[in-house]
């Protein structure tokens, strides 16, 4: 368990070292393994780990407020029992 936490935390560091250009590259350049109803999938190497990306598309309200951490989609709540 230790070697994938250092793992882990290794892919971290390198990912917290890139701005969004640096994200942007490195999803561009990553080798695509497949597309879906779900959006595309991607692999990519980051030092000796194989990272899988998956790129779903953001929706208008999504781009308004990017840094927005509460769902912006108007999803019906869970039934309630009255």
């Amino acid at each position: 368990m230790t070697a994938r936490l250092d793992d882990a935390r290794a892919v971290a560091a390198v990912l917290g070292r890139l701005d969004e250009a640096g994200v942007r590259r490195l999803v561009e350049d990553a080798d695509q393994t497949g597309i879906g109803i779900g959006g595309t999938t991607k692999t990519v190497r980051i030092g000796a780990t194989t990272v899988f990306v998956k790129q779903l598309p953001v929706t208008d309200i999504e781009e308004a407020d990017p840094r927005a951490t509460k769902c912006q989609l108007p999803l019906p709540s869970f039934p309630t029992t009255e």
